[in-house]
C-alpha cells in the first residue's frame, strides 16, 4: 500500500486531536497553526520567538513521508533526526513528551546541556569570551561559547556573529569527530566555506582572531587614509584653480613628507594573514631601528594557515631580538614558494659566534617563554616533511633557512 499523498495529510490535520491540544505559548514561544504546502513541506504548526529568532517547526514531508521536528536558531535551520516518524500518533506522543525539550534546544536564553566531550575541548570555561565584543559593526553576537548550540553530524556552534536584517554572517564550529575548529560564512543567507579559522584548539583560534583584528584593523587606516587623501586632493586643486601656486607647491611638498609612512602597508603576498604579519614585524624593526629587507616570491598556499603562522612568527621573533641586541642591525626575510614547497631564508645580525646549535641563536632577553617557540619550530617543519638548518656567515651575521612541502587543501567538513 503506497503513502497518502501530501495534500490528503493535510485535509486530516482539522481533525487532529493532538493539534487541538497545543498549548498556545510555551516559554516565550508562541503557536501559529498550518502554513501550508511548500513544494514537498506542509507545516503543520509552529512555534516562534521573533525577537530571539527562534522557531521550531512540526513538519510533514512527502522527501520521506516523515513526520520531523524542525529548529531555527537565528540563520541556522535543521531537521532533528530522532523524531523522524511516519506514524502520524506514535509522532504525536513524542511531540506530546518532548515539545518542552524541543523548544528549550532553540531557545539560546536557556542553559544547554552539552557532553563531556566538549567539556574537555574547553569551550565552555573559555576565558577567551569574556573578549568577544557583542557588536562587530551590523554583526552583532548571537551565540556565545558557554552555551553552545548542539548542531549537525557532530559539531557543535559556539560562536555566531550575524547581521539578521541582510542575512550576512560568521559561524564557528567544533567538530568532535574530527576534533577540528572551522568556521562558515553566509553573504545575503548563501552559506559560504572559509579555511581562514581551521585549526585544532582554542589557544590557535585565539591566534586567528587576533589575526582578523589586526587586518580588520589596518583596513580601516586604509579606508581613512584613502579618505583623507580625496580630501587632500580637492583642496590642492582648489589652490591651482584660483591661481594659489606657491600655497599649492608648499601644501605638496608637506604632505609628501607623509607619504613614506602614510602608505606604509605593503602587500608582500597573497596571503591576508602572512601579509598582516609580515607588515606588523617590519613596521616595527622599522619603529625600533633596525635595517630590515623582505621579499616574497610565488603563491603562499599548501600548508596550514595556523601552522606557517606559528613557523614564521617564532622564526622573525627570534630574528629580531637577537638582531636588536647586535651592533650593525639587519634582517633580511626571503620567501620562494613553488608548487610544491615553500622556502624561507631569514638572515640577522648577532651579537656573538658562539653557537653550535639554532637554540643558540636565541639571545638571552628572549629565551623566556620561547622554550616553546622553538619547539614549534622544530615540529611544524618535521610535519610538513620539511628540513631546517641555520649557518654562521661570518663573526655578526646568522642564516636560518627552513624548506616544507605543500599538501593539496581539500576540505574536511561532513
Amino acid at each position: 500500500m503506497g503513502q497518502p499523498k501530501i495534500t490528503e495529510i493535510e485535509a486530516q490535520l482539522g481533525e487532529w486531536e493532538f493539534l487541538k491540544e497545543l498549548p498556545q505559548e510555551i516559554d516565550g514561544f508562541k503557536l501559529t497553526m498550518g502554513q501550508g504546502i511548500d513544494g514537498q513541506i506542509l507545516t503543520i504548526a509552529s512555534y516562534s520567538n521573533e525577537a530571539m529568532h527562534s522557531k521550531l517547526d512540526l513538519i510533514y514531508t512527502s522527501e520521506t513521508f516523515d513526520y520531523v521536528p524542525v529548529k531555527t536558531i537565528g540563520m541556522h535551520t535543521f531537521r532533528d533526526i530522532r523524531y523522524f516518524c511516519r506514524d502520524r500518533d506514535k509522532f504525536a506522543k513524542m511531540m506530546h513528551e518532548k515539545l518542552p525539550e524541543l523548544l528549550a534546544d532553540v531557545n539560546r536564553e536557556k542553559k544547554h546541556q552539552m557532553g563531556t566531550l566538549i567539556e574537555e575541548a574547553g569551550l565552555l570555561n573559555w576565558a577567551y569570551t569574556g573578549k568577544l565584543p557583542q557588536k562587530i559593526g551590523a554583526f552583532e553576537l548571537y551565540i556565545t561559547p558557554d552555551n553552545p548550540i548542539d548542531y549537525i553530524n557532530g559539531s557543535t556552534l559556539f560562536i555566531d556573529y550575524s547581521d539578521f536584517e541582510h542575512g550576512n554572517q560568521l559561524v564557528f564550529f567544533y567538530n568532535s569527530f574530527r576534533d577540528e575548529f572551522f568556521a562558515e560564512t553566509k553573504k545575503r543567507f548563501m552559506t559560504g566555506i572559509t579555511h581562514e579559522f581551521d585549526c585544532r584548539n582554542l589557544k590557535d583560534l585565539e591566534n586567528q582572531r587576533e589575526n582578523v583584528e589586526a587586518i580588520e584593523q589596518r583596513n580601516l587606516e586604509t579606508e581613512r587614509r584613502n579618505h583623507d587623501l580625496k580630501k587632500n586632493v580637492r583642496l590642492i586643486k582648489d589652490l591651482i584653480e584660483n591661481n594659489r601656486y606657491d600655497e599649492a607647491r608648499e601644501y605638496v611638498c608637506k604632505l609628501e613628507e607623509k607619504c613614506s609612512t602614510y602608505f606604509s602597508y605593503r602587500l608582500y603576498s597573497n596571503h591576508s594573514v602572512i601579509n598582516s604579519l609580515l607588515n606588523s614585524k617590519l613596521e616595527f624593526c622599522q619603529s625600533n631601528g633596525v635595517d630590515v629587507k623582505c621579499f616574497v616570491c610565488g603563491k603562499i598556499d599548501g600548508v596550514d594557515d595556523v601552522e606557517l603562522y606559528c613557523l614564521l612568527v617564532n622564526l622573525l621573533d627570534n630574528a629580531i631580538a637577537a638582531a636588536m641586541l647586535s651592533e650593525k642591525t639587519y634582517i633580511s626575510i626571503f620567501l620562494n614558494c613553488s608548487d610544491t614547497e615553500i622556502y624561507g631564508e631569514f638572515i640577522n645580525t648577532i651579537k656573538t659566534t658562539k653557537c653550535s646549535d639554532f637554540e643558540d641563536l636565541i639571545p638571552e632577553n628572549n629565551k623566556d617563554g620561547h622554550g616553546y617557540g622553538l619547539l614549534n619550530i622544530h615540529e611544524i617543519v618535521k610535519k610538513n616533511n620539511g628540513k631546517i638548518d641555520f649557518l654562521l656567515l661570518d663573526s655578526d651575521k646568522v642564516k636560518v633557512t627552513f624548506r616544507i612541502k605543500k599538501l593539496v587543501t581539500k576540505s574536511r567538513r561532513i
